[in-house]
């Protein structure tokens, strides 16, 4: 914990009551910063992209990265040196819906959001993205940046590619992240995209829109690794008419394909799908890390008897997802044991030690209700109880992790309201400042490591 200068006691005792690890924001009228800790803090003017970007004249200079690039050793994510680096990190998400841009650049300078990242100490962001935005590009609305003037008229990957530099400007890692096909929200399976492949979106266009967008981000060092594919389900077969959803109504046209892993089978392999995807963003760019998610939700995978084989080694991180309606909701474990013997048997095998499949884990996806946090008995209710779980089995395993959600605020998409209060956000609906102090302080207690190489 950094402790009160001398020279800025007098402005901290105003601002704050006590000096302590609880992340604060101060807000000046224009941007915001936010520290843990106390000062000194620093005033982020509005419009700043071009700045954090290094656009402009009297930029600041970029914070520094890992030494890069990034491999894997044993259980662990490690820098060129051999050094431990923990991801803990947050997901920004827009871009992999119907919006086509990571949400809040309506609300607040897009330098002042990332420098918020950089100061609530996270130091890599999970980034969705979908095939529909890399393959049209759309004009994005100038409602959605409208506070970001000099974002105005771009499209879809301009302003991606401005979100990476002002990310990477704050010493801030980017794990990409194809998170659909079809521009919208995620994930059931009465929407589609549950596989890797639709009648639209081929595997050629995955595999080759995969390699596109890797090689325009070639020259970012920011840009560590690559997540394949969202929460890999079950999907109606291509041309299947009349269904809403898998088995609705009951007849053999409306059977969803469901995920396999390593039954040779190229229309629901995953296993082999993320072989071949992961092998040609390889041949583009051999030092991203390949991240991969499990079958069913991300909940399950099949390394234990067919781990995957990249071209490159020291590339391949798994990647679970966990939530508390996972595994058929919290209510189904009768206590922390059960739960931890539910995660061990889906994916936390995959850090054993010395194992042929032995690799790090990145939980890229979990988060919760904002009521769930704070409360002194958390078995008090299922949220609560799971908050809790969850947050012991990543400290007692020094598990990788990205919480969902960064953002304040919705964005579209089915059983969404745009604008709404997202009820996981990390910031406050207006993007300038964090979300709930007990939600910030529990991430904060997750974001060292304990082990290493």
């Amino acid at each position: 914990m950094r402790q009160c200068p001398a020279r800025h006691a007098a402005k901290d005792a105003r601002m704050f009551p006590s000096c302590g690890p609880v992340v604060r924001a101060v807000a000046f009228g224009v941007g915001f910063a936010l520290a843990s800790g106390c000062g000194p803090l620093q005033r982020v003017a509005p419009d700043s992209a071009s700045n954090a970007t290094g656009g402009a004249a009297g930029a600041s200079a970029q914070a520094a990265l890992p030494a890069l690039p990034l491999r894997t050793e044993s259980r662990f994510i490690v820098d060129n040196g051999g050094k431990r680096v923990k991801f803990a990190g947050v997901n920004w998400y827009g871009g992999e819906s119907a919006d086509f841009v990571p949400l809040g650049l309506d609300h607040n300078d897009l330098a002042a959001i990332a420098h918020s990242v950089k100061m609530l100490g996270f130091n890599v962001v999970r980034l969705p993205w979908s095939l529909e935005l890399y393959e049209k590009n759309p004009l994005i609305a100038d409602a959605r940046l409208s506070h970001n003037p000099s974002l105005l008229g771009k499209h879809a990957l301009d302003v991606l590619d401005a979100v990476v530099r002002a990310l990477a400007h704050e010493g801030v890692m980017v794990v990409l992240d194809n998170h659909r096909s079809r521009g919208d929200w995620c994930c059931d399976t009465a929407h589609g995209d549950g596989l890797w492949h639709t009648a639209d979106y081929p595997e050629e266009s995955f595999v080759a829109d995969w390699a596109g967008i890797v090689e325009r981000y070639r020259s970012e060092p920011a840009v560590v690794g690559v997540d394949l594919r969202n929460e890999i389900r079950g999907q109606l077969p291509d041309g299947a008419t009349g269904c809403t959803d898998c088995g609705n109504p009951n007849t053999p046209e409306c059977s969803c394909l469901q995920p396999s892993w390593g039954d040779g089978n190229v229309q629901t392999d995953w296993a082999l799908a993320a072989e071949k995807a992961g092998n040609a963003i390889l041949e583009k760019n051999p030092n991203l890390l390949v991240i991969v998610g499990g079958n069913f939700w991300s909940t399950w995978f099949g390394a234990s008897y067919r781990p995957l084989s990249l071209s490159v080694p020291n590339r391949l991180v798994y990647a679970p997802h966990n939530y508390a309606s996972t595994n058929g909701g919290i209510a189904s474990f009768a206590d922390y044991d059960a739960f931890k013997a539910a995660m061990n048997t889906g994916w936390g095998f995959i850090v054993t030690p010395g194992q042929s499949y032995t690799a790090p884990l990145f939980l890229s996806e979990f988060g919760t209700n904002h009521n769930n946090v704070g409360k002194n008995d958390p078995s008090v209710d299922d949220g609560a109880r799971w908050w809790a779980y969850i947050r012991r089995y990543l400290t007692e395993a020094d598990i990788d992790w990205a919480v969902w959600a960064l953002n304040g605020t919705q964005g579209a998409g089915y059983g969404r309201t745009y604008d709404a209060e997202e009820t996981f956000g990390v910031l406050n609906v207006t993007w300038d400042g964090p979300g709930p102090a007990p939600y910030l302080t529990d991430l904060a207690a997750l974001q060292a490591a304990t082990s290493g190489p």
